[in-house]
């Protein structure tokens, strides 16, 4: 089973082209005409592996925009939008294995058939500033982005190891592995007594300590905000906002049926 990430991300911009970024997050941009497609076929020198390979198509087919195993229908997003028609949206998702990968890296392959934008991509054609944190804890990581829609690498990101926690709360902490619980001493009315917590809570606790998800751009502080409705699906929001290529929510899902 694939190890998958969460993620909160705020996206800012013009509205409708947050509009629009959203309709390809979820899978639903514009209609591309493809003439290749990709299959996996058994790997000759691995016979327990498949190998990808691209090939023609005898007849081209319209396919819908998209970023990755990323953007879920159900994926949490709040809007708000200011007085001079900017959009700020907070979402919150999961992607597979990490962001890096779903919304970036996926894109990038030499073969892709131009349905498939990395979300750096769509923020350049957009105009959109992007924050992204991510947390994926089998692996044990967290990942920090900065999109400012001008360049595909954006121009800030960053990655913590899980790895870099434990000798964080050794310095404060005993770890008792046994009993999966942490203990120090501590000082309380004039008596010194044991205090105990689980070890997973000051595991975590501590990581938010050394890779706090706080907003460090968009924080949202330097304009007026004005709400547009408690937080909503993906799917919901995509429903209620048109995006610039007219085709409907319902055309796209009925195009997935056939």
């Amino acid at each position: 089973m694939a190890n998958t990430c969460s993620y909160t991300a705020r996206i800012r911009g013009k509205k409708q082209n947050v509009i629009d970024f959203l309709w390809w997050l979820v899978g639903f941009g514009p209609l591309i005409y493809i003439d290749k497609e990709e299959v996996f076929v058994p790997d000759p020198e691995d016979a327990n592996n498949t190998k990808r390979i691209v090939r023609d198509l005898e007849t081209g087919k319209w396919e819908n925009g998209y970023v990755g195993r990323i953007g879920h229908w159900d994926a949490a997003v709040l809007a708000n939008q200011n007085k001079n028609g900017e959009m700020l949206v907070e979402i919150e998702d999961w992607c597979a294995w990490s962001f890096l990968s779903a919304g970036i890296e996926n894109a990038l392959d030499d073969d892709n058939f131009g349905d498939c934008k990395s979300v750096p991509e769509l923020c350049r054609i957009y105009d959109i500033r992007m924050e992204v944190f991510s947390e994926e804890t089998g692996c044990g990581f967290d990942e920090y982005y900065f999109f400012d829609g001008r360049n595909e690498d954006g121009d800030r990101n960053e990655e913590f190891d899980h790895d870099d926690v434990t000798p964080a709360m050794e310095e404060e902490w005993t770890i008792d592995d046994d009993k999966d619980i942490c203990w120090k001493w501590v000082k309380e009315n004039g008596r010194r007594h044991k205090e105990k917590r689980d070890r997973n809570e000051v595991f975590f606790e501590t990581k938010n300590r050394l890779f706090p998800h706080e907003f460090r751009v968009l924080d949202g502080d330097e304009w007026d905000y004005t709400n547009l409705g408690a937080s909503m699906h993906l799917e919901e929001f995509c429903r209620k906002n048109k995006n610039s290529w007219n085709i409907p929510w319902e055309t796209y899902t009925k195009k997935n049926e056939d």
